[in-house]
């Protein structure tokens, strides 16, 4: 058995090409407009255009190499492993057939980043012996009420000095450990698209079901 799964659809050099293409589409559409139009370096005209450039290049160089920069990076699920490969190679894995802590939860974005506030961070992470595998997605509210298994998903609200006030011990545990798997995702977890994220849920609670929430 081997299913493999997505992971960081969007590869951190395809963002970076996106931001010089943005760079390069405003400096050089300045210059041109600035040129054929002599005017000054502090120009309005100048500055708009080469924004209205710098916006056109960006979104053609993004839907470009959407289309050709593929992940190389994948979840890999087999009878003995689960497991991050980058570019073919495991970098971190932890074997289904031992002692898996699985933590799932989830919590509203504060702010607009790549999606509009309010939107959920959802994730789930799978841990072995201080091996932490969290993968997440970002999700609409609608979309996270569509999904069949949302209630295995905590809610995490508050802060860590939140934490301390709890009364309830064991809901503080629940908490403390599930800050840790943040911790763990925020530094290398890997995320999926919507689609991908369910699928993969469904099949690791369907393959083993034994372990899985």
């Amino acid at each position: 058995m081997r299913e493999e799964f997505l992971i960081d659809p969007e590869p951190a050099g395809l963002r970076l090409a996106v931001v010089a293409a943005f760079f390069i589409g405003f400096i050089g559409g300045f210059a041109v407009l600035s040129t054929v139009f002599s005017l000054g370096t502090c120009s309005l005209i100048g500055i708009f255009g080469g924004l209205g450039v710098a916006t056109v290049l960006t979104l053609v160089t993004e839907n470009v190499l959407r289309r050709v920069w593929k992940s190389n990076r994948r979840l890999v699920v087999e009878n003995d492993r689960l497991a991050f490969e980058f570019g073919g190679k495991p970098m971190r894995a932890i074997k289904p057939g031992g002692q898996v802590n699985v933590l799932a939860w989830r919590f509203a974005t504060k702010r607009r980043t790549r999606v509009p506030k309010g939107w959920y961070m959802v994730a789930i992470n799978f841990e072995q012996d201080d091996v932490y595998l969290p993968v997440f997605t970002l999700m609409s509210p609608e979309a996270f009420d569509a999904l069949p298994f949302k209630d295995i998903f905590f809610e995490l609200t508050g802060t860590r000095r939140d934490l301390e006030k709890e009364q309830d011990l064991r809901l503080a545990g629940q908490k403390r450990r599930i800050l840790m798997a943040e911790t763990a995702r925020g530094i290398d977890g890997v995320e999926m698209l919507n689609e991908d994220f369910m699928r993969f849920v469904l099949y690791m609670r369907e393959t083993f079901s034994t372990w899985m929430p």
